[in-house]
Protein backbone atom coordinates (compact mmCIF):
# COMPACT_ATOMS: atom_id res chain seq x y z
CA UNK A 1 0.00 0.00 0.00
CA UNK A 2 1.49 3.62 -1.09
CA UNK A 3 2.20 5.57 2.15
CA UNK A 4 -0.20 7.85 3.26
CA UNK A 5 0.09 10.53 6.46
CA UNK A 6 -2.22 8.06 7.92
CA UNK A 7 -0.28 4.85 6.97
CA UNK A 8 3.13 6.65 8.26
CA UNK A 9 1.37 8.04 11.75
CA UNK A 10 -0.14 4.24 12.46
CA UNK A 11 2.87 2.37 10.98
CA UNK A 12 5.60 0.54 13.61
CA UNK A 13 8.08 2.91 14.71
CA UNK A 14 11.78 2.44 15.79
CA UNK A 15 11.92 4.61 18.72
CA UNK A 16 15.02 3.80 19.97
CA UNK A 17 18.42 2.15 19.63
CA UNK A 18 21.86 1.32 21.50
CA UNK A 19 24.96 -0.74 20.10
CA UNK A 20 27.33 -2.67 22.81
CA UNK A 21 31.01 -3.16 22.13
CA UNK A 22 33.64 -5.40 23.65
CA UNK A 23 36.12 -3.64 25.35
CA UNK A 24 39.08 -5.23 23.12
CA UNK A 25 40.30 -3.52 19.98
CA UNK A 26 42.05 -5.15 16.92
CA UNK A 27 43.81 -2.95 14.88
CA UNK A 28 44.05 -3.88 10.97
CA UNK A 29 47.83 -4.06 11.41
CA UNK A 30 47.79 -6.37 14.40
CA UNK A 31 44.86 -8.47 12.64
CA UNK A 32 47.57 -8.85 9.87
CA UNK A 33 50.24 -10.32 11.55
CA UNK A 34 48.09 -12.81 13.48
CA UNK A 35 46.55 -13.96 10.08
CA UNK A 36 50.27 -14.10 8.55
CA UNK A 37 51.65 -16.54 11.68
CA UNK A 38 48.40 -18.97 10.97
CA UNK A 39 48.04 -18.70 6.97
CA UNK A 40 52.25 -19.02 7.00
CA UNK A 41 51.64 -22.51 5.00
CA UNK A 42 48.87 -21.49 3.11
CA UNK A 43 49.72 -21.05 -0.72
CA UNK A 44 50.40 -17.80 -2.22
CA UNK A 45 49.60 -16.20 1.44
CA UNK A 46 51.90 -13.16 0.43
CA UNK A 47 50.22 -12.28 -2.59
CA UNK A 48 46.74 -12.69 -0.31
CA UNK A 49 47.69 -10.67 1.82
CA UNK A 50 46.63 -7.61 0.61
CA UNK A 51 43.14 -8.24 1.57
CA UNK A 52 44.13 -6.59 4.95
CA UNK A 53 44.87 -3.31 3.48
CA UNK A 54 41.64 -3.50 0.91
CA UNK A 55 39.23 -4.72 3.73
CA UNK A 56 38.04 -0.90 4.61
CA UNK A 57 38.75 -1.91 8.35
CA UNK A 58 40.97 0.43 10.49
CA UNK A 59 39.92 -1.36 13.85
CA UNK A 60 37.53 -3.96 14.79
CA UNK A 61 36.24 -5.00 18.57
CA UNK A 62 36.72 -8.43 19.82
CA UNK A 63 35.90 -10.53 22.95
CA UNK A 64 38.59 -11.98 23.33
CA UNK A 65 42.51 -11.98 22.16
CA UNK A 66 42.54 -13.89 18.84
CA UNK A 67 45.48 -16.26 20.38
CA UNK A 68 43.17 -17.19 23.30
CA UNK A 69 40.54 -18.09 20.50
CA UNK A 70 42.78 -20.66 18.97
CA UNK A 71 43.59 -21.61 22.09
CA UNK A 72 39.63 -22.50 22.59
CA UNK A 73 40.67 -25.59 20.90
CA UNK A 74 37.11 -27.33 20.31
CA UNK A 75 33.76 -25.95 19.01
CA UNK A 76 32.24 -26.21 22.91
CA UNK A 77 35.01 -23.64 24.54
CA UNK A 78 34.38 -21.34 22.10
CA UNK A 79 30.35 -21.45 22.39
CA UNK A 80 30.43 -21.34 26.22
CA UNK A 81 32.25 -17.92 25.22
CA UNK A 82 30.16 -17.05 22.64
CA UNK A 83 26.71 -17.48 25.19
CA UNK A 84 28.86 -15.93 28.30
CA UNK A 85 30.09 -12.55 25.96
CA UNK A 86 26.44 -12.16 24.45
CA UNK A 87 24.55 -12.12 27.30
CA UNK A 88 26.71 -9.29 28.39
CA UNK A 89 26.63 -7.26 25.80
CA UNK A 90 22.87 -7.69 24.85
CA UNK A 91 21.90 -6.24 28.44
CA UNK A 92 23.94 -3.20 28.01
CA UNK A 93 22.20 -2.73 24.61
CA UNK A 94 18.94 -3.67 25.60
CA UNK A 95 18.83 -1.28 28.97
CA UNK A 96 20.48 1.56 26.20
CA UNK A 97 17.53 1.33 24.06
CA UNK A 98 14.82 1.16 26.53
CA UNK A 99 15.94 4.23 27.83
CA UNK A 100 16.24 6.13 24.84
CA UNK A 101 12.81 4.57 23.60
CA UNK A 102 11.44 5.53 26.83
CA UNK A 103 10.23 2.03 27.73
CA UNK A 104 10.07 0.15 30.46
CA UNK A 105 10.78 -3.33 31.14
CA UNK A 106 7.68 -4.10 31.98
CA UNK A 107 6.01 -2.82 28.77
CA UNK A 108 7.98 -5.16 26.28
CA UNK A 109 5.70 -7.26 24.49
CA UNK A 110 7.51 -9.55 22.33
CA UNK A 111 11.81 -10.21 22.06
CA UNK A 112 12.68 -11.21 18.83
CA UNK A 113 16.79 -12.68 19.37
CA UNK A 114 18.67 -12.59 15.60
CA UNK A 115 22.30 -14.40 15.73
CA UNK A 116 24.03 -16.46 13.59
CA UNK A 117 27.86 -16.83 15.02
CA UNK A 118 26.57 -19.54 17.99
CA UNK A 119 23.97 -21.61 19.96
CA UNK A 120 22.26 -21.79 22.95
CA UNK A 121 19.53 -23.57 24.05
CA UNK A 122 17.96 -22.48 26.28
CA UNK A 123 18.16 -19.13 24.22
CA UNK A 124 19.53 -16.05 25.16
CA UNK A 125 16.54 -13.83 25.43
CA UNK A 126 15.54 -16.04 28.05
CA UNK A 127 18.96 -15.87 29.81
CA UNK A 128 18.62 -12.20 30.00
CA UNK A 129 14.81 -11.70 30.80
CA UNK A 130 15.18 -12.14 34.20
CA UNK A 131 18.28 -9.53 34.24
CA UNK A 132 15.89 -6.38 32.24
CA UNK A 133 13.55 -7.59 34.23
CA UNK A 134 10.86 -8.71 31.66
CA UNK A 135 7.88 -10.25 32.22
CA UNK A 136 7.62 -14.15 31.89
CA UNK A 137 4.69 -13.76 29.65
CA UNK A 138 6.70 -11.86 26.75
CA UNK A 139 6.56 -13.75 23.07
CA UNK A 140 9.43 -14.84 22.46
CA UNK A 141 10.76 -15.24 18.70
CA UNK A 142 14.50 -16.40 18.50
CA UNK A 143 15.59 -16.47 14.86
CA UNK A 144 19.49 -18.21 13.71
CA UNK A 145 20.56 -18.16 10.22
CA UNK A 146 20.11 -14.67 8.67
CA UNK A 147 23.69 -13.87 8.72
CA UNK A 148 24.23 -10.11 7.41
CA UNK A 149 20.81 -10.09 6.25
CA UNK A 150 19.56 -10.54 9.49
CA UNK A 151 19.85 -6.96 10.99
CA UNK A 152 17.10 -5.32 8.14
CA UNK A 153 15.52 -8.68 7.85
CA UNK A 154 14.89 -8.26 11.62
CA UNK A 155 13.41 -4.95 11.82
CA UNK A 156 11.00 -5.73 9.38
CA UNK A 157 10.07 -8.62 11.54
CA UNK A 158 10.30 -6.64 14.64
CA UNK A 159 7.39 -4.58 12.76
CA UNK A 160 5.20 -7.52 12.10
CA UNK A 161 4.95 -8.59 15.36
CA UNK A 162 4.40 -4.93 16.39
CA UNK A 163 1.77 -5.22 14.11
CA UNK A 164 -0.16 -7.86 16.74
CA UNK A 165 -1.78 -5.39 18.82
CA UNK A 166 -2.43 -1.67 19.96
CA UNK A 167 -0.17 -1.88 22.74
CA UNK A 168 2.55 -4.33 21.44
CA UNK A 169 6.30 -3.21 21.69
CA UNK A 170 8.96 -5.15 20.51
CA UNK A 171 12.72 -5.91 21.93
CA UNK A 172 14.82 -6.35 19.07
CA UNK A 173 18.46 -7.99 19.64
CA UNK A 174 21.09 -8.95 17.69
CA UNK A 175 24.50 -10.10 18.76
CA UNK A 176 26.96 -11.66 16.60
CA UNK A 177 30.44 -12.83 17.89
CA UNK A 178 32.64 -13.31 14.73
CA UNK A 179 35.74 -14.08 16.02
CA UNK A 180 34.80 -16.44 17.99
CA UNK A 181 33.73 -18.66 15.01
CA UNK A 182 37.40 -18.32 13.61
CA UNK A 183 39.13 -22.07 12.82
CA UNK A 184 42.46 -21.76 12.81
CA UNK A 185 43.23 -25.20 10.51
CA UNK A 186 41.16 -23.82 8.07
CA UNK A 187 43.77 -22.40 5.60
CA UNK A 188 41.49 -21.06 2.77
CA UNK A 189 41.65 -17.77 0.92
CA UNK A 190 37.80 -17.07 2.63
CA UNK A 191 38.72 -17.99 6.03
CA UNK A 192 41.88 -15.52 5.49
CA UNK A 193 39.07 -12.77 3.79
CA UNK A 194 36.88 -13.42 6.73
CA UNK A 195 39.85 -12.89 9.39
CA UNK A 196 40.42 -9.19 7.33
CA UNK A 197 37.05 -8.26 7.93
CA UNK A 198 34.60 -9.78 10.79
CA UNK A 199 34.25 -8.34 14.21
CA UNK A 200 32.23 -8.45 17.24
CA UNK A 201 29.13 -6.41 18.63
CA UNK A 202 25.04 -6.55 20.07
CA UNK A 203 22.86 -4.19 18.95
CA UNK A 204 19.38 -3.79 20.83
CA UNK A 205 16.27 -2.16 19.18
CA UNK A 206 12.60 -0.95 20.25
CA UNK A 207 9.53 -0.92 17.57
CA UNK A 208 6.35 -0.09 18.61
CA UNK A 209 3.20 0.06 17.00
CA UNK A 210 1.82 3.13 16.05
CA UNK A 211 -0.61 3.61 18.93
CA UNK A 212 1.60 2.46 21.43
CA UNK A 213 4.71 4.82 20.24
CA UNK A 214 1.54 7.48 20.37
CA UNK A 215 3.43 10.01 18.10
CA UNK A 216 7.06 9.56 19.67
CA UNK A 217 10.12 10.73 17.36
CA UNK A 218 12.16 7.60 15.57
CA UNK A 219 11.54 5.69 12.41
CA UNK A 220 8.61 3.93 10.71
CA UNK A 221 9.04 1.15 9.63
CA UNK A 222 6.47 1.26 6.24
CA UNK A 223 7.31 -1.32 4.08
CA UNK A 224 9.43 -4.37 3.73
CA UNK A 225 10.87 -6.40 0.53
CA UNK A 226 12.93 -10.01 0.98
CA UNK A 227 14.00 -11.32 -2.43
CA UNK A 228 15.65 -15.35 -2.53
CA UNK A 229 18.02 -15.49 -5.26
CA UNK A 230 17.88 -18.72 -6.65
CA UNK A 231 20.58 -21.22 -6.80
CA UNK A 232 22.66 -19.45 -4.72
CA UNK A 233 23.27 -21.53 -1.61
CA UNK A 234 26.98 -21.64 -1.76
CA UNK A 235 27.13 -18.02 -1.75
CA UNK A 236 26.99 -17.35 2.07
CA UNK A 237 26.96 -19.11 4.98
CA UNK A 238 28.71 -21.98 7.40
CA UNK A 239 29.56 -25.66 7.12
CA UNK A 240 29.85 -27.07 10.04
CA UNK A 241 32.30 -29.27 10.72
CA UNK A 242 34.35 -31.35 13.31
CA UNK A 243 36.42 -28.67 14.15
CA UNK A 244 34.08 -25.72 13.93
CA UNK A 245 32.09 -23.45 11.86
CA UNK A 246 33.88 -23.21 8.33
CA UNK A 247 33.17 -19.63 6.76
CA UNK A 248 31.20 -19.37 3.21
CA UNK A 249 32.25 -16.28 1.44
CA UNK A 250 31.94 -16.26 -2.15
CA UNK A 251 33.80 -13.98 -4.88
CA UNK A 252 30.91 -13.65 -6.40
CA UNK A 253 28.71 -11.83 -3.56
CA UNK A 254 29.53 -8.46 -5.05
CA UNK A 255 28.11 -9.51 -8.68
CA UNK A 256 25.13 -10.66 -6.88
CA UNK A 257 24.72 -7.73 -5.39
CA UNK A 258 25.28 -5.19 -8.56
CA UNK A 259 22.42 -7.73 -10.44
CA UNK A 260 19.74 -7.68 -7.84
CA UNK A 261 19.57 -4.75 -5.77
CA UNK A 262 18.04 -3.19 -8.00
CA UNK A 263 15.24 -5.18 -8.36
CA UNK A 264 14.58 -5.40 -4.53
CA UNK A 265 14.91 -1.72 -4.84
CA UNK A 266 12.82 -0.36 -7.53
CA UNK A 267 10.06 -2.71 -6.40
CA UNK A 268 9.89 -1.22 -3.07
CA UNK A 269 9.99 2.44 -4.30
CA UNK A 270 7.80 1.50 -7.05
CA UNK A 271 5.18 0.22 -4.33
CA UNK A 272 5.39 3.72 -2.38
CA UNK A 273 5.04 5.99 -5.20
CA UNK A 274 8.68 7.47 -4.60
CA UNK A 275 12.24 7.66 -6.16
CA UNK A 276 15.30 7.14 -5.71
CA UNK A 277 16.20 10.60 -5.75
CA UNK A 278 13.73 11.47 -3.09
CA UNK A 279 15.39 9.14 -0.35
CA UNK A 280 16.96 11.33 2.19
CA UNK A 281 19.70 8.15 3.63
CA UNK A 282 20.62 4.87 2.63
CA UNK A 283 20.97 2.50 5.65
CA UNK A 284 23.50 -0.15 4.16
CA UNK A 285 25.04 -3.04 5.58
CA UNK A 286 28.48 -2.71 5.33
CA UNK A 287 30.13 -6.08 3.78
CA UNK A 288 33.18 -4.70 2.54
CA UNK A 289 34.24 -2.10 -0.05
CA UNK A 290 33.56 -4.60 -2.93
CA UNK A 291 30.34 -4.81 -1.68
CA UNK A 292 29.28 -0.95 -1.12
CA UNK A 293 30.84 -0.31 -4.55
CA UNK A 294 28.47 -2.66 -5.90
CA UNK A 295 26.14 -0.76 -4.14
CA UNK A 296 26.68 2.70 -5.83
CA UNK A 297 27.30 1.18 -9.16
CA UNK A 298 23.89 -0.81 -9.34
CA UNK A 299 21.95 2.18 -7.84
CA UNK A 300 23.75 4.86 -9.47
CA UNK A 301 24.66 6.18 -5.95
CA UNK A 302 27.03 8.98 -5.01
CA UNK A 303 29.83 8.47 -2.57
CA UNK A 304 27.97 9.91 0.02
CA UNK A 305 25.17 7.63 0.26
CA UNK A 306 27.76 4.99 1.07
CA UNK A 307 29.51 7.22 3.83
CA UNK A 308 28.06 6.52 6.77
CA UNK A 309 28.30 2.28 6.05
CA UNK A 310 31.98 3.05 5.08
CA UNK A 311 32.36 4.73 8.17
CA UNK A 312 31.07 1.85 10.01
CA UNK A 313 33.46 -0.61 8.66
CA UNK A 314 36.55 1.51 9.36
CA UNK A 315 35.92 1.49 12.79
CA UNK A 316 34.11 -1.73 13.34
CA UNK A 317 34.61 -4.28 10.74
CA UNK A 318 31.63 -6.56 9.06
CA UNK A 319 29.59 -7.60 12.44
CA UNK A 320 26.99 -9.25 10.17
CA UNK A 321 23.57 -8.56 11.51
CA UNK A 322 24.69 -5.59 13.75
CA UNK A 323 26.31 -3.83 11.27
CA UNK A 324 23.36 -2.31 9.91
CA UNK A 325 22.49 -0.69 13.34
CA UNK A 326 26.23 0.25 13.11
CA UNK A 327 25.76 2.03 10.09
CA UNK A 328 22.11 3.42 11.05
CA UNK A 329 24.33 5.32 14.30
CA UNK A 330 26.06 7.25 11.39
CA UNK A 331 23.65 8.14 8.99
CA UNK A 332 22.43 12.03 9.69
CA UNK A 333 19.14 12.55 11.34
CA UNK A 334 17.44 13.97 8.33
CA UNK A 335 13.83 13.92 8.02
CA UNK A 336 11.66 11.54 5.12
CA UNK A 337 12.45 8.46 3.58
CA UNK A 338 15.52 6.09 4.30
CA UNK A 339 16.33 2.70 2.88
CA UNK A 340 17.41 0.03 4.87
CA UNK A 341 19.80 -2.67 2.70
CA UNK A 342 21.07 -5.65 3.41
CA UNK A 343 22.23 -9.13 1.71
CA UNK A 344 22.87 -12.25 3.62
CA UNK A 345 22.65 -16.15 3.64
CA UNK A 346 20.31 -17.92 1.15
CA UNK A 347 21.31 -15.81 -0.43
CA UNK A 348 18.65 -13.28 0.06
CA UNK A 349 18.19 -9.63 -0.53
CA UNK A 350 16.40 -7.56 2.42
CA UNK A 351 15.10 -4.31 1.72
CA UNK A 352 13.18 -2.09 4.06
CA UNK A 353 11.45 1.27 4.21
CA UNK A 354 11.51 3.71 6.70
CA UNK A 355 10.46 7.41 7.43
CA UNK A 356 12.32 9.45 9.90
CA UNK A 357 10.08 11.52 11.79
CA UNK A 358 12.96 12.89 14.06
CA UNK A 359 15.92 11.64 15.76
CA UNK A 360 15.80 8.10 17.30
CA UNK A 361 18.35 6.27 19.28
Amino acid sequence: MPMTFESIRSAPRLTGFALARPRIELPQAEAREFALRIFNEMRGVERLMNVFENAGVASRQIVIPMPAVVARSTPTERNDDYITHSVELLESAARDAMVRAGVAAGDITHVLLISSTGLANPTLDTRLSPALGLKTTVRRVPVWGLGCGGGAQGLAIAADLARSGARARVLLLAVELCSLTFVPTDLTPGNLVATALFGDGAAAAIVENGAAADGKPGIVICDSEAARIPETLDAMGWKIVNDGWRVVFSTKIPALVREHAPRATTTILERNRLSLGELRGHVLHPGGPAILDAYEEALGLPPDATKAARAALRAHGNCSSVSIFQTLERTPAVEGPLLFSAFGPGFAAEVLLGWRTGAAG
